[in-house]
C-alpha cells in the first residue's frame, strides 16, 4: 500500500522549495516502509505531495511510523502540524487471509455478523520513568467489550517480546488504567504496546509510547513517604539540551493535566501529556530532535491554575 504525505505553503514563493522529511521508526521496522526524503513545492505553487510505500511483514501487528519535518529551508517557518504518526494496519490474522473466527466463517475472507468485534485501541497512553521501571497508565475506555488488557515491549532496537497480561486490569479493577512494568535497566530506551482484550480473547489494534530510563536511580515516593503539597512543575533537566530534555511534575491528588511546549511566538509545538494523572512526581520526555535550536516555553495547565517553565534548545 502507500501513504501520501502533503506539504502546503501559507502563501507561494517566486522559486521552488523542498520541504525535507524525517521517518523516524517509531514501532515500525525501517523495512516495513519506503524512503521520501523531502516534497517539491513548485514555484508559484503552495501545495506539494510525496508517496511512501509500505511493506507487508510476516507479523500480524499494526505499526506506526512518525513523518516529521526536517531542517526548513530559511525562506520556510513551520506550522502546524511539525509531524503526523502513520498507522500501517495489518488485517492479516491467518494463514488464509480470513479476518474473522466466528461460527459463520465459512470462506477465506468472510468477516460475517458472527466474529467477535475487536475493541478499540487505548487512548492517551503514556510511559513514564521510575528507578529500574516504568509507569504504564491510560485513559478509561467507553467499551463494555473490554476485559483486560496487555502489553509488549522492547528494549532499545531489540526485538518486542511477547504480549503479557496484566492482571486485575478490568473495569474497575486495580490496574484499569495504569500498571507498572518493574526489572528494568536504567539509561536503557524502551518502546512498549498495549492493547485491550475482549472477553473472547480478541485483541484490538495497540498504541504505543516511547520512553527513556534515567541513567542513575531516581528517588520514588513509597507508602511511607508524604504526597506533595502542591502542584509544582520542576525545572527541566538537562538545561540546555540538544534532542531530549525531561520535565518532572508533582501533583498533590489526582488531577487532569496538560503539559505542552511553545515556542516563543506562542504556537504549539508539542503536547506531552493530557489526562488524568495519580497523585505524586510524574516524568514527561519533551523530544526535539526535529526542532530548531532555540528558547521554548513548557506549561503546566490543571484545575489550580497555569505555571510555567523555559528551557533552551541547543543545536
Amino acid at each position: 500500500s502507500s501513504v501520501t504525505v502533503t506539504a502546503t505553503l501559507s502563501a507561494a514563493l517566486a522559486h521552488s522549495v523542498t520541504i525535507p522529511l524525517t521517518l523516524a521508526a517509531g514501532t515500525a521496522e525501517s523495512g516495513d516502509y519506503g524512503a521520501l526524503a523531502g516534497i517539491v513545492i513548485a514555484a508559484n505553487a503552495t501545495t506539494g505531495a510525496g508517496v511512501i510505500t509500505t511493506v507487508d511483514d510476516a507479523d500480524t501487528d499494526d505499526e506506526t511510523f512518525i513523518v516529521a519535518l526536517g531542517n526548513l529551508p530559511s525562506t520556510v517557518t513551520s506550522g502546524s502540524p511539525i509531524s503526523v504518526t502513520v498507522t500501517i494496519t495489518d488485517g492479516d490474522t491467518g494463514t488464509d487471509g480470513d479476518t474473522g473466527t466466528g461460527a459463520d466463517d465459512t470462506g477465506a475472507d468472510d468477516t460475517g455478523a458472527g466474529d467477535p468485534v475487536a475493541p478499540s485501541s487505548p487512548t492517551g497512553f503514556k510511559a513514564n520513568p521510575r528507578n529500574a521501571s516504568a509507569v504504564l497508565s491510560w485513559e478509561d475506555a467507553d467499551d463494555p467489550t473490554i476485559a483486560n488488557y496487555a502489553f509488549r515491549y522492547r528494549q532499545d532496537s531489540e526485538s518486542f517480546g511477547p504480549w503479557a497480561h496484566i492482571p486485575d486490569s478490568g473495569p474497575g479493577e486495580t490496574n484499569a488504567n495504569s500498571y507498572t512494568v518493574s526489572d528494568l535497566e536504567n539509561g536503557s530506551a524502551y518502546t512498549f504496546r498495549l492493547r485491550a482484550v475482549n472477553r473472547d480473547g480478541t485483541p484490538g489494534s495497540y498504541a504505543s509510547a516511547f520512553v527513556v530510563l534515567p541513567a542513575s536511580p531516581v528517588s520514588t515516593h513509597t507508602e511511607a513517604e508524604e504526597l506533595p503539597d502542591a502542584t509544582a512543575l520542576l525545572a527541566n533537566w538537562p538545561n540546555p539540551f540538544n534532542d531530549r530534555t525531561r520535565i518532572d511534575y508533582e501533583l498533590p491528588s489526582p488531577v487532569h493535566v496538560r503539559l505542552a511546549v511553545y515556542d516563543m511566538q506562542g504556537r504549539l509545538v508539542r503536547i506531552l501529556e493530557n489526562g488524568v494523572r495519580p497523585a505524586g512526581r510524574h516524568t514527561a520526555v519533551f523530544d526535539a530532535a526535529n526542532l530548531p535550536g532555540g528558547v521554548y516555553v513548557y506549561r503546566l495547565e490543571t484545575a489550580e491554575g497555569i505555571v510555567s517553565g523555559v528551557t533552551t534548545l541547543v543545536k
